[in-house]
């Protein structure tokens, strides 16, 4: 028998020009990030002020990490800018997905 450690789930959080994690800043926003496979994330739980400016630096950094596909899981009624897509109708949340 063997085990084989592997990061199925994060966190990104989103600083203020000038600010930083590594000066303790308090953050903007933040979101969490789940790995579906490699190539797959979810994020979900975003929190935050100027969630549609952040949303490109996130997909940024997990693509510098794999990432190609992106779903998205918004509430009921919120919608995702072009070109994402309505991938599923959920009860409460709805998920979107960007294929990059």
């Amino acid at each position: 028998m063997s085990a084989k450690y592997f990061h199925m789930a994060g966190g990104i959080r989103f600083y203020a020009p000038g600010k930083s994690y590594e000066q303790r800043d308090t953050f903007e926003g933040v979101v969490s990030v789940v790995w579906n496979n490699p190539h797959t994330v979810l994020l979900k739980a975003a929190n935050g002020r100027h969630g549609e400016l952040h949303l490109p630096e996130a997909i940024a950094e997990l693509q510098t990490l794999g990432a190609t596909v992106f779903r998205c899981e918004r509430a009921k009624g919120h919608h995702m800018p072009k070109p994402w897509i309505l991938l599923e109708i959920g009860k409460l949340e709805d998920i979107w997905e960007l294929k990059l």
